[in-house]
């Protein structure tokens, strides 16, 4: 262990690489070292968020989000059927539904309409910027009774 670099920092040393492959960390993995009260050191490994190699085809995920898929949800939004929201916290901690008045507020001087693209970012527990896109298939209040400013 040694303590430089601009600005300075904690840098491992011996058998720092040993450990790395050992615990097979990759770029954005955090290693946690905790102090407790008896002034025993513990150490804890949070994984980045790693992107899933076999997505099953219900899954909309931000690679296969396809203007047929969400359309088909649309349409069975407006119809009264059935569907399914994938929604994954981790990869996500922002808000999953919020306020029409919080919506309207940030379109207000944006004229939205079916068929615009968009890009949202989201700030991941790691800190790290993702960025989504997207196209907008359909523009309503979906329950006004159940969901009111949804």
């Amino acid at each position: 262990h040694i303590f430089r670099g601009q600005p300075k920092r904690h840098l491992l040393t011996t058998g720092w690489s040993v450990f790395v492959s050992a615990k097979r960390l990759v770029a954005g993995d955090s290693v946690i070292f905790i102090r407790n009260e008896k002034n025993q050191l513990f150490l804890g490994i949070r994984r980045a968020t790693r992107p899933q190699t076999i997505v099953p085809s219900s899954v909309l995920s931000s690679d296969s989000m396809h203007i047929g898929l969400l359309a088909a949800a649309a349409h069975a939004s407006a119809t009264n059927s059935c569907f399914t929201v994938f929604f994954h916290p981790r990869a996500s901690p922002s808000e999953f539904v919020i306020q029409l008045s919080k919506y309207i507020k940030a379109v207000f001087h944006t004229r939205i309409s079916v068929g615009m693209r968009f890009r949202m970012l989201f700030e991941t527990e790691e800190s790290s910027v993702r960025r989504y896109m997207g196209t907008i298939t359909g523009i309503s209040d979906l329950d006004s009774v159940r969901w009111p400013n949804s």
